[in-house]
């Protein structure tokens, strides 16, 4: 089971196309959002994620990083394999 933050819990049981998260600097929004991703990954065969930032360059750093660690938090590392590989 996820531990995922009570104020982005409602971003699980969502059936939006898309969806916007708020809140300043430390709210758990990538947390949350990478939480879900993972979530929906593992849930659902046909889930497709893009993930942008605004420097191509940090992608490694916060985007992959942040979805590998839900992954390994929820234990499933054995249902996903992670390669790196460019980003843009």
């Amino acid at each position: 089971m996820i531990n995922v933050n009570k104020v982005f819990r409602p971003l699980f049981q969502s059936t939006n196309r898309y969806n916007v998260l708020k809140g300043g600097a430390g709210a758990g929004k990538s947390r949350a959002i990478a939480q879900y991703i993972v979530w929906r990954l593992n849930d659902r065969s046909n889930f497709t994620v893009l993930a942008l930032h605004k420097y191509a360059v940090k992608i490694k750093d916060t985007v992959f990083t942040e979805i590998n660690t839900a992954i390994r938090e929820a234990g499933l590392s054995e249902l996903f394999t992670s390669t790196v590989s460019p980003y843009c």
